[in-house]
């Protein structure tokens, strides 16, 4: 049995001499098929952002506001935390490394659903205050904003 020593380092397997090939770099270059999104994630990062904002807002002081916008509290509270729980989805979506038709087009629907069940809500009567119109007015056509630009990003998705 032979003990290696430190001047061995160029002996190999059974005694064979090693041989060392060129140094090279691995290139880091990104792959051509791989489609660009960056306005899908940044359509979705700001849809998630307004989301994460409102839905805090709402759920800590939902129960605050309910006489100024004219709805009871526990509503506001209850879809503060819905809302808050789907910014953590559209986060999820926003952060990924290549956006997906099909997360953007479901994004897309929501905030679809969310102004038109805006516009019934606006429009009902004695269904909130003057202030409650407003406000959900205003929001609903910041959601709407946000709607048209992602169906412009999902125009570029596979």
């Amino acid at each position: 049995m032979r003990v290696r020593d430190w001047g061995d380092d160029d002996v190999g397997v059974a005694g064979q001499p090693v041989r060392f090939g060129p140094v090279t770099t691995p290139s880091f270059s990104r792959a051509p098929e791989e489609p660009s999104t960056r306005f899908a994630n940044f359509a979705l990062g700001l849809d998630a952002a307004f989301c994460n904002i409102v839905g805090l807002v709402l759920t800590l002081t939902g129960s605050f506001m309910s006489d100024w916008l004219g709805i009871a509290g526990w509503i506001i509270v209850v879809f503060g935390v819905v809302v808050l729980l789907w910014s953590f989805v559209v986060t999820l979506f926003a952060n990924r490394r290549i956006s997906r038709r099909r997360e953007v087009d479901l994004v897309l629907r929501v905030n679809v659903v969310f102004v038109i069940a805006a516009i019934v809500l606006i429009a009902l009567p004695n269904a909130l205050s003057s202030d409650g119109r407003v406000v959900l007015a205003i929001g609903a056509a910041i959601v709407a904003g946000f709607a048209i630009a992602q169906f412009f990003a999902r125009r570029d998705l596979d």
